[in-house]
């Protein structure tokens, strides 16, 4: 009897577990919230410096000159969400290499930032794609 109410118990524990790290796994980082958000608002003033200055766009002069070039898209308005890579429909590179996507969705398209967490939890940038098909609205 106590070895089953032991296995019982190991196994509600390994549930519980299991379930945490899916949804921490698959939440988005507050961090790709707020740097979406910094980006946008950045492209949509033109802002070369703040583009430049954003602590996860650093290294990457070939990015913030990309994303200026997409400026015209985001003066229409836009919408800044976070998803899982993949949890969309859409997936930029692999899940291995881009676990969350910054969307910055416009009446013209939309821009996507790919994100992944470092093995220490940091939050690094990849890559960024834009599509041409609007967004639902």
């Amino acid at each position: 009897m106590r070895s089953r109410v032991a296995v019982l118990a190991v196994a509600t524990t390994l549930s519980v577990v299991a379930v945490v790290a899916v949804r921490q796994r698959s939440a988005a980082p507050p961090e790709a919230i707020a740097a979406t958000e910094r980006v946008a608002a950045a492209v949509v003033a033109s802002d070369r410096t703040a583009l430049a200055a954003e602590p996860l766009l650093h290294g990457h002069a070939g990015t913030v000159d990309w994303l200026l070039q997409h400026q015209p898209a985001l003066v229409g308005g836009y919408r800044v969400s976070v998803v899982r890579n993949g949890a969309s429909g859409y997936h930029l590179l692999s899940e291995e290499l881009v676990s969350h996507l910054g969307v910055i969705d416009t009446p013209t398209g939309t821009v996507s930032l790919g994100f992944r967490s470092t093995a220490d939890g940091a939050l690094e940038f990849v890559t960024a794609s834009f599509s041409d098909f609007p967004a639902a609205r």
